[in-house]
């Protein structure tokens, strides 16, 4: 392989391929994927890192290092938002990827921009909220119950409290494993009614898929959050109908 070759595959695949750097160290994951990285771009990165390498943590071996807290592909989207030559962009997505990588390495300026996402992802999503019931709620209330997970792991409180705030003002049977007959998916599921099941082709409808999987995010939080979710939206319904606003949802 040619050098301008060897040069192009690297740049395109940054931390992919071995031997790009004299102070190199692999970094290896589970299933044995491994990422090659800089050290002297980890210690500017992080002074968790730099520490690290520094010999202040004792233990630390010189070069490699066994990650087991995170993803292969989670850390490598990390270090791209970090690398000058990529500087990638942070969505709703990859800002939950990043963000805990970045508070366990003292990343402050990438924290603060994954927070900041994370806030305005909930903040667009109350007009949602506030209009009439539709399929799309399923995705959204999915993001806001991931970021409060996310939150609640890393003590974010204003956060937490602004998912918390942003979950009860949709409907609860989003989130809960409630029977079909009562809730009312039926308008936005094509698909056959069996046995309390919409299938749709060879498997589950894509909504319900959703719906299963808020269930999930809401069945594990933690009992505070739940309790402090359906009160809240009891209250928010309440106020509707004082306010004579019928929200035909649970």
């Amino acid at each position: 392989m040619s050098k301008a070759t060897s040069e192009t595959v690297v740049e395109q695949k940054p931390f992919e391929q071995p031997g790009e750097y004299e102070d190199e160290i692999t970094i290896t994951f589970e299933n044995d994927k491994k990422l090659y990285v800089s050290k002297t771009f980890l210690s500017h990165v992080s002074p968790v890192f730099k520490a690290m390498f520094q010999g202040n943590v004792v233990g630390t071996v010189s070069e490699s290092l066994d990650m087991t807290d995170f993803s292969m592909e989670d850390f490598l989207e990390f270090l791209l938002c970090c690398y000058p030559r990529t500087m990638n962009k942070l969505d709703k997505r990859s800002a939950l990827q990043v963000v805990p990588i970045a508070e366990k390495y003292n990343v402050q300026a990438l924290v603060t921009r994954c927070k900041q996402i994370m806030d305005d992802t909930l903040t667009e999503s109350y007009c949602s909220a506030n209009a009439a019931f539709e399929g799309s709620h399923f995705e959204k209330v999915k993001i806001c119950l991931q970021i409060l997970k996310m939150a609640n792991h890393l003590n974010f409180s204003g956060i937490t409290d602004n998912a918390i705030e942003r979950v009860s003002q949709f409907s609860s049977s989003i989130y809960l494993p409630l029977p079909v007959s009562i809730t009312n998916f039926g308008k936005y599921f094509n698909g056959k009614l069996s046995n309390g099941i919409y299938i749709f082709g060879e498997g589950k409808h894509p909504l319900q898929v959703c719906h299963d999987e808020c269930c999930s995010l809401f069945k594990n939080l933690p009992e505070k959050h739940r309790l402090k979710i359906l009160t809240e939206r009891l209250k928010f319904k309440e106020d509707h109908r004082v306010a004579g606003q019928d929200l035909n949802t649970l």
